[in-house]
Formats: structure tokens, C-alpha cells, sequence
């Protein structure tokens, strides 16, 4: 796969800079994540800090502890994570589940595939990158 094709859109940081003055000011923030088990939280526990050991699971998973990074960063506990992470799914699913995600309404959409888009004979499909 040749990866210059992702740097030909250089990509406009506004809509981000306007989201990080939102949690600096200490306004509501809603970050959604999207992706696969590893966004929803699996096997996550055996690496959980021992305060999230207990409760909801995915209290380890790298968007939970992102979001309370964000919170503690900017001192700010009106930041709000919506983990839309989904076992077992390729990133086609989340495009067909879109709808659920719009209802969020996000000001930060934080999207994470990788393993997800690989089949079991160790190929990867490009149509997904």
C-alpha cells in the first residue's frame, strides 16, 4: 500500500483548535470514538489501573482513560465520552451504523481501525483504508 496518499490532504485543524477551547473554557465536550473490540475495551482489564478494576466495563480501554486525560488536562469534567466501539465488526459496519453515531452529535469523532480491517487468511482490504 503506498501511504502517500494520505498525506496529499494536509487536513484543517480549525474544527480541532475549536474543540480544544471548548474543554479550556470549560464548556461540554462530547468525543465519540468508533472502532473495533479494542476501542470497545476487550482485554483491557489485565492492564486497568486497580480503581477501574471494578464498575462498567471498558473503564480501561485507551477512550476512557483518553476522556479523563482530557478532563484532568484541561480541568474540565464536562467532557463526555460516547465509546461506540463494537466487537467483531470491520470499519463497513460502522459506515452502515452511521446514523448512531450522528445521533451522538460529537464535537470530536475520534476513529480507530487497524486489526479490524484484516480477514482471517491475513489480508488486508485497501477499499477500508
Amino acid at each position: 500500500m503506498n501511504l502517500a496518499i494520505f498525506l496529499q490532504v494536509p487536513g484543517d485543524f480549525q474544527r480541532l483548535a475549536h474543540v480544544i477551547s471548548m474543554a479550556q473554557r470549560g464548556l461540554a465536550v462530547r468525543v465519540a470514538v468508533i472502532g473495533g473490540s479494542v476501542t470497545h475495551g476487550n482485554c483491557c482489564e489485565s492492564y486497568a489501573l486497580p480503581e477501574t478494576k471494578q464498575g462498567a466495563p471498558g473503564l480501561c480501554s485507551w477512550a476512557h482513560r483518553f476522556v479523563e486525560w482530557l478532563k484532568e488536562y484541561h480541568q474540565n469534567p464536562n467532557i463526555e465520552l460516547f465509546n461506540l466501539g463494537v466487537q467483531a465488526t470491520l470499519s463497513a459496519w460502522h459506515l452502515s451504523h452511521f446514523d448512531e453515531v450522528l445521533e451522538v452529535r460529537p464535537d470530536l469523532l475520534i476513529v480507530d481501525y487497524g486489526a479490524s480491517i484484516c480477514h482471517t487468511n491475513n489480508t488486508c482490504d485497501a477499499r477500508f483504508f
